[in-house]
């Protein structure tokens, strides 16, 4: 019986794989009259691609090469793989909208607007591709705390991986480069720089803001309202590795990232490692004490959040009110947040004295081992903030001439620059061994447990 499931499962296999379809698109040299299935007879645009003819089914794989505009809102269903052989020479350029419709977007997936259950579950791959120049500020279908991004918007039941793809100068009300509101994404060696999220000139400044100047990620309560809500049950796993985050924006809540998770009926998770996270910055003068490059916020009793082996350095806000957090902000129910192995230093807002992470006092982080901060251990300890017992090796209080961390990115091999951290820095193997990378961003062997993204391995052998 067995045998005969196993050989019913390698058919079903080799069907899938036989009937899969490369389609080529080649900016200089393409002809849309074309069949697009070889790179001699190549597409000329991806809004030939997009089109509908020919019908993209699962398996299939969209191969580009050459600098394209893209000005189409595609719904994405099916199963597909979008790839380049370089992203330097893979391009795809957004458009800048502002006729109130939603024009430069790749949209992931479906979902009831009856049940607010996915109706359909597609499986995305992107690789070795650059997004950049999106603009979604005047699309009619954002909404206070949802909304489009600037160029993925993904939802609930899709699998979406990204490797080696850059995301760079695109801007969108929530999510300049990607909104996520269920599914899986994973995002590996990805460079997101310039990404804004904005307040849309469609609404009032002083009722509504933006959030997640990179990604933003939202699971809210309930997946349909009105008179008889139903409970979200949608969950979402997001997974940011060896990633780096350079000078993108928000108004609000996440200058890099902001993940809120509200929802009772889903298990959700994020974990970000071996990143840097740099002169990213928020905005917003409206009040309150908004701010943070990461900003994590919700009471999701079945949420898992960890940050391990990040640099998260150099990054401002203009908020001008005391204890407005720059770095790293947790508002998150108790014992959900695990920080281990980063670095967050020299974060500042109008104060003189750096505000790298702030966590609210009545949610104790889960963890929390081996951080580096140069905040004051009289303003911040780690220990206050973490369940008794699981706070141990972390460094308050640590300058600049301590850390030895490079004030500016440079190439340090890897698919994106990083920070250093250079001999005799206190970051050098003072991290926590159990359960963390076992390489660092640039994907090189660590020889210790250096704290940060960045190891410093006399031997370095890249895996």
């Amino acid at each position: 019986m067995k045998t005969k499931q196993l050989l019913i499962a390698l058919s079903l296999a080799f069907a899938f794989t036989a009937h899969a379809t490369t389609y080529y698109v080649r900016s200089t040299g393409g002809a849309d009259r074309n069949n697009g299935l070889t790179s001699g007879t190549a597409f000329l645009t991806l809004t030939k691609v997009f089109s509908g003819t020919p019908v993209l089914a699962n398996g299939d794989v969209i191969d580009i090469s050459g600098i394209f505009t893209y000005a189409v809102s595609k719904t994405i269903t099916s199963s597909i793989t979008i790839q380049g052989t370089d992203k330097t020479r893979a391009v795809i350029n957004g458009i800048s909208v502002d006729d109130n419709s939603n024009k430069n977007c790749l949209n992931f997936g479906s979902q009831s607007a009856t049940t607010g259950l996915p109706t359909s579950t597609p499986t995305i791959i992107i690789e070795n591709v650059t997004f950049q120049n999106f603009d979604n500020i005047y699309a009619t279908a954002v909404t206070y705390n949802g909304g489009t991004s600037g160029v993925l918007n993904v939802y609930p039941g899709t699998t979406l991986t990204c490797r080696n793809v850059n995301f760079l100068n695109n801007q969108s009300y929530t999510g300049g480069a990607i909104n996520a509101s269920g599914g899986a994404l994973t995002l590996e060696d990805c460079y997101f720089k310039n990404n804004s999220a904005k307040i849309s000139p469609m609404f009032s400044p002083a009722t509504y803001y933006a959030d997640g100047g990179a990604i933003n990620i939202a699971v809210t309560t309930n997946m349909v309202g009105g008179a008889t809500p139903i409970i979200n049950t949608n969950s979402i796993s997001v997974v940011i590795n060896r990633c780096l985050f350079e000078a993108n924006n928000a108004v609000r809540y996440g200058s890099a990232v902001r993940f809120q998770d509200n929802s009772t009926g889903a298990t959700n998770s994020l974990l970000i490692q071996n990143s840097t996270f740099t002169g990213n910055s928020t905005t917003s003068t409206l009040g309150a004490k908004h701010g943070a490059t990461i900003y994590i916020e919700g009471n999701a009793a079945n949420a898992d959040i960890k940050l391990i082996n990040n640099t998260i350095a150099y990054n401002s806000s203009i908020v001008n009110l005391p204890g407005a957090n720059v770095g790293v902000t947790s508002t998150f129910i108790a014992d959900k947040v695990t920080l281990i192995n980063n670095i967050l230093f020299s974060n500042y807002n109008s104060e003189t004295t750096p505000n790298s992470i702030s966590i609210k006092s009545t949610n104790l982080l889960k963890e929390s081992r081996n951080n580096i901060t140069d905040q004051d251990s009289s303003l911040f300890d780690f220990t206050a903030k973490t369940t008794t017992g699981k706070a141990s090796g972390n460094e308050n209080s640590v300058t600049s001439g301590q850390l030895l961390l490079a004030t500016s990115l440079a190439d340090n091999g890897g698919a994106t620059k990083t920070l250093a951290v250079t001999a005799g820095s206190t970051a050098i193997n003072a991290g926590y061994a159990t359960g963390v990378p076992t390489v660092d961003q640039r994907n090189i062997q660590r020889k210790g447990t250096d704290v940060g993204a960045y190891e410093n391995a006399t031997t370095q052998t890249v895996k």
